[in-house]
C-alpha cells in the first residue's frame, strides 16, 4: 500500500505548511523580542506572574466553549456546523460573565489570594482574556472546517504582533503588569480580526441560524461538555497545579524561569504541533478505517519523533556563556531549566500535535481518567520531591518523570486502541 498516495500526502503536507508559514512568523516575532524583554524590561519574577496569569486563564478558556467547537469539524451539513459556532460563542459569553461574578466574590470575600494581591484591579482582565480566546477559539474551528488555513495563519501572526510589541512597548514605560496587558492586546486583536472575517465572508449563513437547532445540536453532541470538557479542564487544571505549587514552594523568580522556558521551548515545538494537530483533525475527520488510520497515526508519530530529538539535541549543545551574553547574569538558570523540560515536552509535543485522534476514537472516557492519574502524579512528584529535598532542580526533575510517563502511556494507549480496532 502506497501511503503517501492513499492519505493525500501532498495535499496534507501543503495545508500544513500553509498554516506552519503562520506559526512560525508568530513564534519568530516572540522568539526574537523575548531576550529583549527579559534583558532590558522585565525580570523572572514579571515572568512569574505572566505565568500564573496564563494558568488561571487556561482553567476557565479551556472550558468556555464546552468544546462544541470541535462538532463543527465533524458535522456533514454547514447549517450545523453554523449553529455549532453559535452555541459555542453563547457558552463564552456565559463563562465570561460567570468569571465576572467569581472575581468579585473573591475581591471582596478573599483578597489576599496571591492574584488578587498582586495584580489588584488589573485581574479583572481575566474575562477579558476568557473572552477574546473563547471567540477564537471557536472560530478557529469554524475555518478550520472551511480549510481557511492561510487566514487562520494570520490570526496567529496578528495574535503575537499586538501581543509582543505591547508588552515592549509597556516595558518601556515600566508599566506593570506590561506582560500580561501585552498579551491581552494580542487576544483581543485575533479575536477581533478573526469575528470580523465571519462578518465579513460568512454572513451569509446567518439566515441558517435556528434558536431550535442550536438546542437539538446541544443534545446531539453532549459527549464534548460531557465527556471531552472534564478530560480537557483536569489537563488544564495540571498545569495550574504545578504553577501554583511551585510558586509556593520556590518564590516568582523560580517560576519566571520555568515559564520563560516553556516559551522558548514552546516556540520550537509549537511551530510544528500548532500547524499539525489542526490539519490532522480535519484529516482524521473524513477516514473511518482502523487499518488507515493506524498506519497514519504509527507514521506521523515516527516523523514527529524525530523532530522532537532535533530539538532536544539542540538545547543541551547550547553553550551556556552564551545566554549570559544574550541575556545578562540574572538569567543563567534558564538552560539548566530547559535542558530539564525539553525531555518531558519531547514527548508531549508528539502527544499533543496527534491528540485529536482520541476525540475521532471517542476514548475520551478512557482519557479522562488518564488525566485524573495524571494530575495526581504531577502532584505526588512535586510535594514528594520538595518534602525530600527542598531543591528547586530536582523537584523539577520529579516532575519531567512525571510529565513523561503520562505523554508515553497516552502515545501507547492510542495505538493499543487503534491496533484493537483494526483487528476488531
Amino acid at each position: 500500500m502506497n501511503l503517501r498516495w492513499n492519505f493525500g500526502w501532498n495535499d496534507f503536507a501543503s495545508k500544513v505548511t500553509t498554516v506552519a508559514i503562520g506559526v512560525v512568523l508568530s513564534q519568530l516575532i516572540p522568539f526574537v523580542l523575548l531576550p529583549v524583554l527579559q534583558r532590558y524590561y522585565y525580570a523572572p519574577e514579571d515572568f512569574g506572574l505572566l505565568v500564573l496569569y496564563v494558568s488561571l486563564s487556561d482553567l476557565v478558556i479551556a472550558v468556555s466553549t464546552l468544546k462544541y467547537e470541535y462538532a463543527i469539524v465533524n458535522v456533514k451539513k454547514v447549517a450545523d456546523a453554523f449553529n455549532l459556532l453559535i452555541l459555542s460563542l453563547f457558552s463564552v459569553f456565559t463563562f465570561t460573565f460567570l468569571t465576572v461574578v467569581a472575581l468579585l466574590i473573591l475581591f471582596l470575600f478573599f483578597p489576599d489570594l496571591i492574584l488578587i494581591d498582586r495584580m489588584g484591579g488589573w485581574a479583572f482582565l481575566l474575562p477579558v482574556s476568557v473572552f477574546s480566546l473563547g471567540i477564537f477559539q471557536a472560530i478557529n474551528y469554524w475555518f478550520n472546517r472551511r480549510e481557511s488555513y492561510k487566514f487562520m495563519s494570520v490570526t496567529r501572526v496578528v495574535n503575537t504582533s499586538f501581543g509582543e510589541v505591547g508588552k515592549l512597548g509597556l516595558g518601556v514605560l515600566n508599566f506593570f503588569p506590561g506582560l500580561v496587558v501585552g498579551r491581552v492586546f494580542g487576544n483581543i486583536a485575533s479575536a477581533f480580526i478573526g469575528v470580523l472575517k465571519v462578518y465579513k465572508s460568512d454572513r451569509r449563513f446567518s439566515r441558517l441560524y435556528s434558536f431550535k437547532r442550536v438546542k437539538k445540536l446541544a443534545i446531539t453532541h453532549k459527549r464534548y461538555p460531557l465527556y471531552v470538557v472534564p478530560s480537557v479542564f483536569v489537563g488544564v487544571l495540571v498545569a495550574f497545579s504545578y504553577v501554583r505549587l511551585l510558586l509556593a514552594y520556590y518564590g516568582e523568580d523560580k517560576l519566571g524561569l520555568l515559564g520563560v522556558s516553556l516559551i522558548y521551548l514552546g516556540s520550537a515545538f509549537g511551530i510544528i504541533s500548532t500547524s499539525f494537530g489542526q490539519v490532522f483533525f480535519k484529516k482524521i475527520s473524513d477516514i473511518s478505517d482502523y487499518r488507515q488510520l493506524y498506519a497514519l497515526y504509527k507514521k506521523f508519530a515516527r516523523q514527529l519523533f524525530l523532530f522532537s530529538l532535533l530539538v532536544l539535541l539542540v538545547v543541551y549543545i547550547f553553550p551556556q556563556n552564551w545566554v549570559v551574553i544574550i541575556l545578562g547574569e540574572k538569567w543563567t538558570a534558564v538552560l539548566p531549566v530547559c535542558k530539564i523540560m525539553v525531555i518531558w515536552m519531547s514527548v508531549y509535543f508528539v502527544s499533543s500535535s496527534l491528540s485529536f485522534i482520541y476525540i475521532k476514537l471517542e476514548m475520551q472516557r478512557i482519557m479522562f481518567f488518564l488525566d485524573v492519574i495524571h494530575l495526581a502524579l504531577v502532584l505526588f512528584s512535586i510535594v514528594f520531591a520538595h518534602y525530600l529535598y527542598a531543591d528547586f532542580y530536582v523537584t523539577l526533575w520529579w516532575f519531567c518523570i512525571a510529565q513523561l510517563l503520562h505523554y508515553t502511556l497516552a502515545i501507547f494507549l492510542a495505538l493499543r486502541y487503534l491496533k484493537k480496532k483494526d483487528l476488531g
